[in-house]
């Protein structure tokens, strides 16, 4: 029986499941199998732009934003590990919207010295776009919720942080604006953290508060 368009999108999403898993070499016999079911209807989309059947055209729209993550994903650690702008700033042409690139491509900037190129790209991050994501909680270590942008600011700072303080801080204007960010966006946590949390979130301003001080060149 020839399958209907619901088990031709319900066999795509399997075959982009499998694709998107860790399976190995054991899964090719299924790969290959479900590849050659909905092939026709993936060749009209990348031919015509649409298979004919709106529920594959729907997950394979899905597939296609995955890969952009993806590959913005990839470009913008690249450029992270690497200290290129220039690939973060493909990955933000790529996925406009994602501000964790605008994060990291000011942190590179910071870490290279370029204090109001990085302040430019911090504030567009923090002050645009939806403020939430799911990220690790970096005052409970091993714990993951959603929480405000602030948080990932903060992972990114706390690792430049400890990078330019291995290198030696380039500048007095460097140091500041790295401690300030951070004191600003722990501050921001403290509003939302658990009544067990806030004390842990205030010691932390005080102890930045207090390194600022005693590091920051004068």
């Amino acid at each position: 029986m020839k399958p209907t368009r619901t088990q031709k999108a319900l066999s795509l999403l399997v075959l982009l499941t499998l694709l998107l898993s860790t399976g190995g070499c054991s899964l090719k016999a299924e790969l290959m199998a479900l590849a050659l079911e909905f092939w026709p209807e993936y060749l009209a989309y990348k031919l015509k732009g649409t298979s004919g059947i709106p529920e594959v055209d729907a997950v394979l729209e899905a597939k296609k934003e995955l890969d952009k993550i993806d590959q913005a994903d990839k470009l913008a650690a690249e450029g992270r590990k690497e200290g290129d702008v220039e690939k973060i700033r493909k990955a933000m042409a790529l996925r406009p919207g994602d501000w964790r690139y605008g994060y990291q491509a000011g942190a590179v900037l910071l870490e290279q010295g370029e204090v109001a190129k990085a302040k430019d790209y911090f504030d567009n991050a923090s002050y645009g776009g939806q403020n939430m994501v799911s990220v690790r909680n970096p005052v409970i270590e091993g714990e993951e919720r959603v929480y405000p942008k602030d948080q990932y600011a903060i992972e990114v700072l706390e690792d430049s942080r400890q990078k330019m303080q291995d290198k030696g801080w380039k500048s007095r204007d460097q140091c500041v604006y790295t401690y300030d960010q951070l004191i600003w966006h722990y501050g921001n946590v403290t509003g939302i953290a658990t009544p067990g949390e806030k004390p842990k979130v205030d010691a932390i301003v005080a102890q930045l508060e207090s390194e600022k001080a005693r590091f920051c060149p004068k």
